[in-house]
């Protein structure tokens, strides 16, 4: 089932591209910023950037997004994804707050995944990036 949305593609790359415009104004204005100053926020956000960033995680909580709650043998299903790979990338977005995992109860119990706010909020930040990657492939 696909999510509507009010924005057509090129719409998409307009507010992308006005917005990117904005931040690179702001840095430009801002005040000078020291090495040790990036060594230590870079510090900060390492451990979620390197989860993000690895391989089958942005197609995970793209595919989260889109269909808002999934099973394990859903994205095995989609992905063609080990066991073992998908369990730590699942575990390691529920450990970053990226995804929260919740058991139904059922009989028997089943469980599902879903992005929580701040996976929905990175999942929205994912999708300019996989336009972009989509126009420059295709």
């Amino acid at each position: 089932m696909k999510r509507e949305t009010k924005c057509e593609k090129a719409h998409l790359m307009d507010i992308v591209s006005k917005y990117t415009k904005e931040i690179e104004n702001i840095i430009e204005k801002s005040c000078e910023v020291s090495l040790d100053d990036i060594a230590v926020e870079l510090r900060k956000i390492h451990p979620l950037l390197s989860t993000i960033l690895s391989k089958w995680t942005p197609e995970i909580i793209y595919a989260l997004y889109l269909k808002e709650k999934m099973s394990f043998n859903d994205f095995k299903r989609v992905f063609g994804i080990s066991s073992r790979v998908l369990s730590d990338k699942l575990k390691a977005l529920e450990e970053n707050g990226v995804v929260k995992r919740y058991i139904t109860d059922d009989n028997p119990p089943r469980v599902y995944y879903e992005l929580t706010e701040f996976g929905k909020e990175l999942a929205l930040s994912l999708i300019p990036v996989l336009i972009i990657i989509k126009n420059v492939i295709l």
